[in-house]
């Protein structure tokens, strides 16, 4: 639900962990990044550094870290529009700030950085993936960075590319699998029409797919505004979409478990050493 208050733009989300103390978030944006969240009966705020002179933050997303913070990433437009990066803060349990006065710079790269998500990992720290046309207007990626519980980057001073390949491949999201990875899926261009792709990336940001992702969807028609859903728990249980279809006036929402995206196996090694855990735990005598 959108609202607007004054001269911002507000976006109402509502939390995957009922049990963490925020709730009910709100983020405005404008020339400065607003955070508001329910606390008890009533509501705590803070407002997030202000952005550089004659620059305005766009298109907001945050998720919960594994450490109970709160992490937003957004877009920070330039006066002229020509430039965009993309940022992001921490807010304690505590409403301070717990990165850098004006935020972390995820990336600079020159043109447009668009479309930023964020999903946390088990140490504190999160994935952002966004859209970059960095290489053209007419050749948009997709390009990944993941933030130490410090704000640092942990895959060196080059966020890792998602996708490269040839036309657009825009909209993207992301969750984190069970694993600890990174699942990425995104709208993709290159077949002509719009379809759906994704892309696995493990800790360390090497891709579990083949390059440029493996396809989810290549219907006929669109597919586009591709989206995880959420169990209860905030695990990530699906991939849905809007899909154009001949003879519906109005796309159809079509989704599909995330076993089509690029995940282990069973008999892989993360589920050998999950059957290793329970066998101890369980005490089965080994044949």
């Amino acid at each position: 639900m959108a609202l607007a208050i004054g001269a911002l733009a507000w976006t109402l989300y509502a939390s995957e962990r009922p049990d963490t103390l925020f709730r009910d978030v709100q983020v405005g944006t404008g020339a400065a990044v607003h955070v508001s969240w329910a606390k008890g009966t009533g509501r705590a705020s803070t407002s997030l550094p202000l952005l550089p002179d004659g620059h305005t933050a766009v298109s907001p997303a945050w998720c919960i870290s594994s450490d109970g913070s709160l992490v937003v990433v957004w877009e920070e437009t330039s006066r002229d529009g020509a430039d965009a990066d993309i940022t992001a803060q921490k807010v304690r349990p505590d409403g301070k700030t717990a990165w850098s006065a004006a935020g972390v710079a995820v990336n600079a790269f020159r043109g447009r950085q668009q479309h930023p998500r964020v999903s946390p990992t088990d140490d504190g720290g999160v994935y952002v993936v966004w859209q970059s046309d960095s290489a053209g207007r007419d050749n948009v990626n997709i390009w990944c960075q993941r933030l130490r519980a410090d704000g640092s980057w942990a895959w060196t001073d080059t966020p890792t590319p998602v996708c490269t390949f040839p036309k657009n491949q825009v909209s993207p999201d992301i969750a984190t699998d069970l694993d600890g990875a990174a699942l990425i899926v995104w709208v993709d261009y290159r077949n002509g029409n719009a379809d759906i792709y994704g892309q696995r990336l493990e800790r360390d940001a090497t891709p579990f797919a083949a390059e440029d992702g493996i396809a989810i969807e290549v219907a006929p028609g669109d597919q586009t505004n591709v989206r995880f859903e959420y169990d209860r728990k905030g695990n990530a249980t699906s991939v849905a979409w809007d899909e154009t279809r001949a003879g519906f006036s109005q796309p159809v929402k079509v989704k599909t478990d995330i076993s089509r995206l690029p995940i282990p196996e069973p008999g892989s090694l993360a589920v050998a050493a999950i059957a290793a855990f329970l066998m101890r735990r369980l005490r089965v005598p080994r044949a």
